[in-house]
């Protein structure tokens, strides 16, 4: 991402949120409340997260620089996955993926941001809290529209969808979503105590994952780096780039008798964190206090929690992660 992300306008829209084939399209969509310091926000009709591979295998992916917000959490064998969510309206991307299978806590994640969920498949677990939620989503698995495999990449990592293909399905469903920033508040970033030029996380796990951020201060934005080389993007080539970091500690365990080795990441919680940006740092605190509610980031300084312009990484890590900012 070469440059941080203009203002957003917000817009009206319907207030229910269905993926039932007797719905009329929608073709606007509202922002739910916001604090006075967010920048307004113009929504697409139909935003979406979508779930994205990050082994080896799997890289480079596609379109992770035009999302608003980018999570990143464990999955199995500590291998993190990618959460890209496409809030905004007028973004064109052709090629997103590649498209994997949800997890629970991921479904949780786009819950806080009312977007429909795309992905291949889901855990147990997945399928559960996606029927619970109610969330749209598009699944390959389940014979759904708007995904393609590509022939230059090996199945499992060659399943792509784009803005207008996910946008095309949902309209054909007559979706209608209430999507909204979420944990989120755009204004002036307050600068933190403590310098912040390089980020260092070591994801715990077998695969001994690791990525990392380094400051260009020309751009205000963070470089970032996996298993040691830049994070590129597939199609152009760019460097990924985050304008913020939000660093959020998480309780990560293993699920009982569960054979595939799935984690459980425990968001309906409360816990530590760290806000990046601005080659800067300041300790957060983060609670969230149902799914039902979005998950409150808390400056432990005082200061009010806003960040600046610009894509947003959101890394969800264990408790026990090593990790390094300076």
């Amino acid at each position: 991402m070469p440059s941080p992300r203009p203002a957003l306008q917000a817009a009206p829209s319907p207030s229910a949120s269905s993926l039932a084939p007797s719905s009329p399209p929608t073709v606007v969509a509202q922002a739910q409340s916001q604090s006075d310091a967010d920048s307004e926000f113009q929504f697409d009709a139909y935003p979406f997260a979508a779930m994205i591979d990050n082994i080896a295998a799997a890289r480079p992916q596609f379109g992770l620089g035009d999302a608003d917000v980018v999570y990143e959490a464990p999955a199995e064998g500590g291998i993190p996955r990618l959460m890209p969510i496409f809030l905004r309206g007028g973004v064109d991307v052709s090629r997103i993926g590649p498209v994997r299978s949800a997890r629970h806590y991921f479904v949780d994640m786009a819950e806080e941001y009312g977007v429909a969920l795309v992905h291949i498949g889901a855990s147990p677990q997945g399928i559960e809290a996606l029927s619970a939620s109610q969330l749209p989503d598009l699944d390959e698995e389940r014979g759904d529209p708007g995904f393609t495999r590509v022939r230059d990449r090996i199945a499992p990592h060659n399943a792509f969808v784009s803005t207008n293909s996910v946008r095309d399905a949902l309209h054909q469903r007559g979706a209608t979503l209430k999507p909204s920033v979420g944990p989120l508040r755009f204004g002036t970033y307050a600068p933190g105590p403590q310098p912040a030029t390089t980020v260092k996380i070591a994801y715990p796990g077998g695969e001994r994952y690791k990525v990392e951020y380094d400051y260009d201060a020309n751009t205000q934005l963070y470089n970032r780096i996996m298993d040691g080389s830049p994070h590129k993007d597939g199609a152009t080539g760019d460097q990924y780039a985050a304008a913020s970091i939000i660093i959020q500690y998480a309780d990560v365990q293993p699920i009982p008798n569960d054979n595939a080795g799935r984690m459980n990441v425990t968001l309906v919680s409360s816990g530590k964190g760290i806000l990046i940006a601005e080659g800067t740092q300041v300790p957060l605190e983060w609670s969230r206090a149902s799914l039902q509610d979005s998950t409150r980031f808390v400056r432990t300084d005082g200061a009010p929690f806003e960040l600046p312009s610009g894509q947003v990484w959101i890394q969800v890590v264990p408790l026990e992660t090593p990790l390094s900012v300076s």
